[in-house]
């Protein structure tokens, strides 16, 4: 048995957030402007934001962000022990945040909140404002870092299995 044990509500939340940003690299595949695929997408993105503010809003509710974005000497020192143990093939300590892989989800969730951000706004201007060259250059950035949310992704997939295994 492990000793950090999510909770109900994490889990739900990552569920939910999981599953939107999964849709969203999926349905980015298959769309067309003004498709029902591309409203589909759009209510995935929306949905994956709003869960993304939530998980946010807590997490500072908890005073635990820092755990995703260590700034303090303890922080730090976690992060330094987390790799020394991994270029001695060690196991990590299991633990919800902290450490490097806070620090890893951290920086994955402002990789996603710099997506939706480049997406909502890119819909925006291009759909209700005269400024399409911004809403273009929007999107490019919002395809690019969809690239980098597979990457992601699939490395977080990974490093969870590894660590299940290591166990």
């Amino acid at each position: 048995m492990s000793a950090h044990q999510w909770s109900k509500s994490s889990l739900i939340l990552h569920f939910i957030f999981a599953t939107a940003v999964i849709s969203q690299l999926i349905t980015s595949r298959f769309m067309q402007n003004n498709t029902p695929i591309f409203y589909l997408h759009v209510a995935g993105g929306v949905t994956a934001l709003l869960s993304l503010l939530v998980y946010f809003s807590l997490k500072i509710k908890q005073n635990k962000l820092s755990g995703f974005y260590p700034y303090s000497k303890t922080g730090l020192t976690e992060i330094k022990d987390d790799l020394l143990n991994l270029l001695k093939f060690k196991a990590l300590p299991d633990r919800a945040i902290g450490g490097l892989p806070g620090l890893i989800q951290g920086l994955g969730l402002l990789l996603i909140l710099g997506m939706a951000l480049t997406g909502a706004s890119g819909f925006i201007i291009y759909h209700w404002l005269p400024w399409k060259q911004i809403a273009s250059s929007l999107i490019n950035v919002h395809g690019t870092l969809a690239s980098l949310v597979w990457i992601y992704i699939i490395g977080h997939a990974s490093m969870a299995c590894l660590h299940w295994i290591s166990k």
